[in-house]
């Protein structure tokens, strides 16, 4: 009976522990759930350290106050643990402005202050910022908006991830007073910038068209565009932007075997319906083909891209999209931020668990025919081998 027993004990300590060794080889995603979270950048500092620049952001945990509206960096050893490093800009240039009975979580906002034609000072909250190291120096490109009629592209510069980021300029403007840089697109947001040869290109702008196919009313004279940046001219654009597509928003573009793909994402935000997809071209300006050689820039027909990243109003998470650019880990694979809905978590800032958006670290890959895609049933499985680093 004893030996019956020390074998019972010896079995059960043997498969729990090949349960916590098998489990701690997975990542478990969402590896950042204590913060409503969005539009991550993320960058290798080559320090030891990942970073995430992040705006709007809101803590489970009401005491762990987070300024909203302004550029918060996160920074992780191992891209699953994440804690927060510091504000990317100065002090100096954020003016903290109270929101009101704005909700529960958090009153003060970070607006960015910028200093108008006519010598007034206006405030801008800050969305989406993206940022990558270029030469010498790290670029931090960031939308800043105070109406549909008043939203800006900018960009700061910083010598390392631990100093402040300094303005450098507004790049791209609605507002007619921004001479310069006036563009009259609506809704210029999430930044994305790309180097590609000798030339420093930017992607900007947001969808028109719903996951449907339908144009929506009150987002006419939208969409995304592209432009060429003069970098020895403090990133003045160095031509009119041109069309893109009116279809996705968060928009990144990888170069893989001499071919470009845009990866972007449509449907709801605050449902399972948002996903990413992605468009080919052969040279980065487009157009951009869906897997029929269709065009995603084509207005009067709504030819949307490749779908790679989408679950199911059941599904354990769903509603992913605005992926990061891709680090690599030390077997070469591809690691991105991208955020979702996880509908498991109690909510943190809404009675509807559905609609908030934590961030995940998923892994990207690349098919035979060199096509992107993700393992959607290892994510909805949380069985996504970690990265070796």
């Amino acid at each position: 009976m004893k030996r019956y027993l020390l074998q019972v004990i010896v079995s059960t300590i043997l498969s729990t522990t090949t349960c916590v060794t098998g489990f701690s080889q997975t990542v478990e995603n969402p590896v950042i759930r204590d913060y409503i979270y969005h539009e991550s950048s993320l960058i290798d500092g080559k320090d030891g350290y990942f970073y995430s620049f992040v705006s709007s952001i809101v803590p489970r945990d009401s005491t762990n106050f987070k300024l909203y509206y302004t550029v918060s960096i996160f920074r992780s050893s191992d891209l699953e643990e994440w804690k927060f490093f510091k504000y990317a800009l100065s002090s100096k240039d954020i003016q903290q402005r109270f929101l009101g009975n704005y909700d529960k979580t958090h009153r003060l906002a970070g607006k960015f202050a910028l200093r108008g034609k006519k010598n007034e000072i206006k405030y801008y909250p800050i969305w989406a910022p993206d940022v990558i190291r270029y030469k010498d120096r790290y670029l931090l490109f960031v939308a800043l908006r105070k109406s549909s009629d008043d939203t800006k592209i900018a960009v700061f510069e910083a010598n390392s991830l631990s100093e402040d980021f300094r303005f450098v300029n507004v790049i791209v403007s609605n507002c007619p007073e921004d001479k310069e840089a006036y563009f009259p697109s609506r809704e210029q947001i999430d930044p994305f910038p790309i180097v590609d040869g000798d030339d420093f290109y930017l992607v900007f702008g947001s969808f028109v068209n719903a996951s449907n196919g339908k144009t929506l009313d009150s987002r006419k004279g939208m969409g995304v565009y592209m432009v060429r940046l003069d970098p020895s001219q403090g990133f003045k654009m160095k031509e009119h932007p041109h069309f893109i597509t009116n279809n996705y928003e968060g928009v990144i573009i990888l170069k893989h075997n001499k071919a470009y793909y845009l990866l972007g994402s449509n449907g709801s935000i605050r449902n399972y319906t948002y996903k990413v997809s992605y468009a080919k071209s052969m040279t980065i300006e487009g157009p951009y083909l869906n897997e029929d050689g269709k065009s995603i820039a084509d207005t009067l027909n709504i030819n949307f891209g490749t779908t790679i990243l989408q679950t199911y109003k059941d599904s354990r998470f769903n509603g992913f999209g605005c992926p990061s650019l891709p680090v690599k880990d030390k077997e070469g694979r591809l690691w991105m931020l991208v955020f979702g809905h996880a509908p498991e978590y109690a909510p943190i800032n809404s009675n509807d668990a559905a609609k908030e958006r934590y961030t995940f670290l998923l892994e990207f890959q690349w098919d035979r025919k060199g096509n992107p895609f993700f393992d959607v049933n290892a994510i909805e499985r949380n069985s996504q081998r970690k990265p070796v680093l």
